[in-house]
């Protein structure tokens, strides 16, 4: 029988075993006898470049969580009452600066839709006077209003 050997080439990866055959085992297939490992050549001596300096990160600033704004719109509660603590009804309540506006109820409550933040609000009722009051964002505001001096008050029941 003859023989067969293989060895690896320059394509080859330099573990490719040696494969020899003399005589067909009983299964067929051949016998790997031997695994020749190609020496890797020798690194070439290239001199290394001349490093230029690294110039220094700049410090990373701290991340600043972004400031909510404030919402578009909010509803501005709270009561309208006159001098003695009792609840004006029909009171009227402008945002200032535009045409928004509402009256109390039979308890003296109201609520209007005013821009987020502060807002400036009139308040008034015939034969008292006109309250002018800052609404901070989120706080109920309750107002009590004064008789205008030197007119007789409205008669109530």
């Amino acid at each position: 029988m003859p023989v067969v050997a293989v060895s690896p080439t320059a394509s080859e990866a330099p573990t490719a075993p040696v494969i020899e055959t003399k005589s067909p085992p009983a299964s067929g297939t051949p016998r790997v006898l031997a695994a020749r490992r190609a020496a890797p050549a020798p690194p070439e001596a290239v001199p290394a470049p001349e490093a230029a300096p690294v110039p220094e990160a700049a410090p990373v600033p701290e991340a600043v969580a972004p400031v909510a704004a404030p919402p578009a719109t909010r509803t501005q509660a709270g009561r309208v009452l006159d001098e003695n603590g009792r609840p004006l009804i029909g009171a009227t309540i402008m945002l200032k600066g535009s045409t928004k506006g509402t009256s109390t109820d039979a308890t003296g409550s109201y609520s209007l839709e005013v821009p987020g933040g502060d807002n400036i609000l009139v308040v008034g009722y015939g034969g008292y006077q006109d309250e002018t009051a800052t609404a901070h964002d989120g706080q109920p505001l309750n107002v009590t209003l004064l008789p205008t001096p030197g007119k007789s008050k409205p008669r109530r029941k």
